[in-house]
């Protein structure tokens, strides 16, 4: 119950609340010996910090013990998660994208493909790949019926499409909006 009301609770409250209901979750998943949601919600503290410039150390901390407790218990989606945190923060330790992205893919896990996806977008070289990504994305959102997701990428989208001149593709953009 902890766990879910930390995860309700992000985005919508402020993070030092949110960090404090998911650290309550995950001492009571101590006290119960269950290492495996100890370490999940290492990882959702460490995703709700890297979010806050000021909690950026800590951010960095939870991801890399996440993905150490997770790689010793041979948790590849948990390891996974602590990637896509490390990627958030622009980490060298994230690894190549492309791979996480697929590893996502693997597990069945959309809302994390969509995150790498996101992240891909972000760090493109070129608009070409730039919208690939982005398109990518909303169709992995609107599959998944995803609406906050489905609304976020098509605000990306239309910003994406207005910054190659194309008129016509940013008119769409916003239809699709």
């Amino acid at each position: 119950i902890r766990q879910a009301r930390g995860l309700v609770l992000r985005g919508t409250s402020d993070d030092a609340e949110t960090l404090g209901v998911l650290e309550s979750a995950m001492r009571a998943y101590a006290r119960a010996g269950d290492l495996a949601h100890v370490n999940n919600v290492r990882y959702m503290m460490a995703a709700v910090a890297a979010e806050s410039p000021p909690d950026r150390d800590r951010a960095v901390r939870w991801a890399a013990e996440c993905r150490a407790e997770a790689e010793a218990m041979f948790n590849a989606h948990e390891a996974a998660h602590a990637r896509i945190v490390q990627a958030t923060l622009r980490l060298d330790e994230a690894g190549d994208l492309g791979e996480l992205c697929d590893t996502f893919r693997q597990f069945g896990d959309l809302r994390c493909v969509h995150r790498v996806l996101m992240l891909r977008a972000e760090a493109a070289a070129s608009d070409a790949e730039r919208l690939a990504h982005l398109e990518l994305a909303y169709e992995i959102a609107t599959a998944a019926q995803d609406q906050p997701r489905l609304v976020s990428t098509a605000e990306r989208l239309v910003v994406a499409r207005d910054a190659t001149g194309d008129v016509s593709a940013t008119l769409a953009a916003l239809d699709r909006l």
